[in-house]
């Protein structure tokens, strides 16, 4: 009869930044048993110091490892299999034992890790730690550091960055055969109708929300230039892409395109029936070897059409002050807050926001579009796990379009003579900040007041 144990907290499970997969020249991930709290964790990947918790036993117990190990895992008739789930990251374990120097301080290293829903190899000897994934919300993965490399300054080589954990699995369990071959498979979802395929475009999203400005981030506009003082707009966008991108080829960068917002009548007015979004295909201008997407001379006469004067700060105000209101308002009706508290709460939230409606810049533009999106069609990486993202749906993210007005000041800060000076700085770029991750509340109170309370 085997000999089964589960809990909800794992014994072994590695820390997100943690790939399954350790290269052959990587020490074998570690850890020291204790019986007591010793000390806390340690930002060491692989410490061998005497600590109870790091990359390799995330999650765990903090009492009797020393025991457990010694009297269920290392006796003759030792514990067959171990369940538990806590991390949603399913994985299978193997562990062998390093006697310590002093008595009660042998240090555990992981000889086997694996993940049965995307490579299917032979189990380990011994007891096997079987850590299922969520049969609830996605789960995550992190098998070879898959969507996030980065090139060490050190060694110049391509290796896992330190946001690792975003290959999204969908929903599963574990079915294991503990009497019979021994077998571990895994279950997931498979329901085509229901949204239960992780998407590609969130995976490559929360990269980018959680990294700005870093190399990690999948891809970025980083500068706009005019090749000539009589175009309109910028006819040259640089963008950076992440060498795991460059790796993976999952962007579809030569079929991308931008949506731009364009009012009906006067723009300063609320929404008409004209409104419309317009789509640029801006694609076919991308050159991956430079970096550069030139903008046909239709793409640029197209977007200065779109490009129209910015609200008023009397026009911001007025919607911050209608904006905060409403929130007290709610904070007392549906949260039961006192008038002060809402009040002071309201205030502090505004705070947030001090940087102003273009949150990149403090200067105002003096010509901007009133709202633009890039769209990039995605196709399926080649990695584990790839029949099982939905990879369908484009990632979309929000663009700030627009002119700012060279001042004396940034003529001289350049270097430059004020009469050789551009007297614009054109930008097209992905707003930084709380603008570049949830909806712009000004453009959708002016244009969509019937879907929004202000």
């Amino acid at each position: 009869v085997p000999f089964v144990l589960g809990t909800h907290f794992t014994m072994i499970n590695y820390d997100p930044t943690l790939p399954l997969q350790q290269k052959k020249d990587d020490p074998s991930p570690e850890f020291t048993l204790y019986d007591e709290v010793k000390a806390i964790q340690t930002e060491n990947q692989y410490s061998s110091a005497h600590v109870i918790f790091n990359k390799s036993n995330m999650g765990t117990c903090e009492k009797n490892q020393h025991w457990f190990y010694e009297k269920m895992v290392f006796e003759k008739n030792p514990l067959d299999w171990h369940f538990s789930g806590h991390s949603h990251r399913a994985g299978v374990y193997g562990v062998k034992r390093e006697c310590g120097t002093y008595p009660n301080q042998d240090t555990l290293k992981v000889s086997y890790a694996n993940d049965p829903g995307l490579e299917s190899k032979a189990l380990p000897t011994g007891t096997r730690f079987v850590v299922s994934s969520s049969a609830g919300p996605i789960g995550t993965q992190n098998l070879q550091g898959e969507f996030v490399k980065v090139k060490k300054w050190l060694t110049g080589k391509i290796e896992p960055g330190e946001f690792n954990n975003w290959l999204l699995r969908p929903p599963s369990g574990s079915f294991v055969d503990c009497a019979g071959s021994g077998s571990v498979e895994q279950i997931k979802t498979v329901r085509s109708p229901f949204n239960e395929k992780p998407r590609l475009c969130v995976i490559l999203d929360y990269l980018t929300v959680m990294n700005p400005g870093k190399e990690v981030v999948p891809f970025q506009f980083i500068s706009a230039r005019r090749t000539s003082p009589d175009l309109p707009f910028a006819n040259e966008i640089g963008f950076k892409i992440s060498e795991s991108m460059l790796e993976l080829q999952c962007l579809k960068l030569e079929e991308m395109k931008i949506c731009v917002f364009t009012a009906g009548g006067d723009s300063k007015n609320a929404s008409t029936s004209s409104d419309k979004w317009n789509t640029l295909d801006i694609g076919n201008g991308v050159n991956q070897a430079t970096h550069i997407i030139t903008l046909s001379e239709d793409n640029i006469q197209e977007l200065e059409k779109y490009l129209v004067a910015p609200p008023t700060q009397t026009e911001l105000n007025e919607f911050e002050k209608a904006k905060f209101t409403e929130l007290e308002a709610q904070m007392k009706d549906e949260q039961g807050k006192s008038a002060e508290d809402a009040k002071k709460e309201s205030k502090e939230m505004r705070k947030e926001e001090e940087r102003g409606y273009w949150s990149s810049r403090k200067e105002m533009p003096v010509k901007r579009v009133l709202q633009a999106f890039c769209m990039i069609p995605l196709t399926a990486p080649s990695i584990a796990g790839k029949d099982d993202l939905n990879c369908d749906d484009p990632w979309v993210f929000p663009l700030e379009i627009g002119i700012l007005e060279t001042t004396e000041a940034e003529k001289l800060r350049s270097g430059l003579l004020a009469q050789v000076a551009p007297p614009n700085t054109d930008y097209f770029q992905r707003p930084y900040g709380e603008r570049g991750e949830v909806p712009d509340w000004w453009f959708r109170a002016k244009f969509f007041s019937k879907k929004y309370p202000w």
